[in-house]
């Protein structure tokens, strides 16, 4: 009985409106209350981090429009199924010979660079009609000098329907040579490089 009446009393005490320990009760649940809702919250704007994480991944790992344009572009300009290319050098004029500057040291530079990327396929004579082509043409005029290097490849008019051949992709620059012939040489060598890496890099799939 003694036991009952202080349970009683306890009760009385805690649901009285006035009672201190009722008054702590809920102020201990409150804080409890809003400590769950804030990690409720935490959790929800986690979870939201995550999914919007999540989809913005999967967008950036997928090609947009403008990269896959740019793709199509630059297989239209080289892509030939990592085969080989034919070197054509074009002739020079008297000015490059003042300098010691020859056709045959061209297609040296040229052709070496070629066959260390395994991608020589032998001189103009070597090809036949729709083998893709480097065309590289010099030009000397006194002091100045100029470097063009073409690649040449078989490609189909969509408008006619016509095949035939088409400078589709070319790098090249100008310069003042100093009458040192290996100044212009380094040049072609640049731009041969240049060329190879963008061809590797385009026909890698296939190469």
């Amino acid at each position: 009985m003694a036991e009952y009446a202080t349970a009683l009393v306890a009760n009385r005490l805690y649901f009285a409106s006035d009672s201190p320990f009722r008054k702590e009760s809920c102020r201990i649940q409150n804080v409890c209350n809003a400590v769950m809702e804030s990690k409720l919250f935490a959790a929800v704007v986690v979870a939201l981090s995550v999914a919007s994480g999540l989809v913005e991944a999967e967008e950036s790992s997928s090609p947009t429009d403008i990269e896959r344009a740019i793709e199509r572009m630059e297989h239209f300009k080289l892509w030939n199924e990592c085969g080989s290319v034919y070197l054509v050098v074009e002739s020079l004029n008297n000015d490059a010979a003042e300098i010691g500057l020859t056709k045959e040291r061209i297609e040296t530079a040229v052709r070496s660079r070629l066959r260390a990327a395994r991608i020589y396929g032998g001189g103009v004579f070597d090809a036949v009609y729709w083998d893709p082509l480097i065309y590289v043409n010099v030009a000397v005029a006194n002091s100045a000098f100029s470097v063009r290097l073409d690649f040449v490849k078989w490609v189909t008019d969509f408008v006619s329907d016509e095949p035939g051949s088409a400078h589709t992709w070319q790098t090249g620059s100008i310069g003042m040579h100093s009458q040192d012939a290996s100044y212009i040489l380094q040049s072609v060598s640049q731009h041969t490089d240049k060329f190879i890496d963008e061809y590797l890099r385009v026909n890698a799939e296939a190469c």
